[in-house]
């Protein structure tokens, strides 16, 4: 499946938050490339990040080492980072397989 990265910035970046579509592969070099993308956005507008991944994203360690690096740059900017995914998904299992959930924020769809 193609990556498609839809980000959607505030009308007012001082009281909003940054929200982000994926669909698509969080794995290998898409992960990087998306992690790149995103990063250059959270630096430039650090705001809350709201990441939503469909049931049917997939992810490997690439995937969320990405995420590791997107929550480590919300940490710096004093902001949080959020994903929203079903409990079932294979997102949601491999970012609490890895303890990452004590990190980033876990909305169930």
């Amino acid at each position: 499946m193609k990556n498609v990265l839809r980000i959607t910035l505030p009308r007012e970046i001082e009281q909003g938050a940054i929200i982000v579509n994926l669909n698509g592969q969080l794995e290998g070099p898409d992960a990087v490339q998306i992690k790149e993308r995103l990063s250059d956005v959270l630096t430039a507008y650090p705001q809350d990040c709201t990441i939503n991944i469909p049931n049917n994203t997939s992810i490997d360690l690439g995937g969320l080492n990405s995420l590791i690096q997107l929550q480590r740059i919300q940490s710096a900017n004093g902001t949080n980072l959020k994903i929203v995914s079903k409990r079932d998904s294979h997102v949601t299992k491999y970012i609490k397989l890895a303890g990452l959930d004590r990190h980033i924020q876990l909305q169930y769809a």
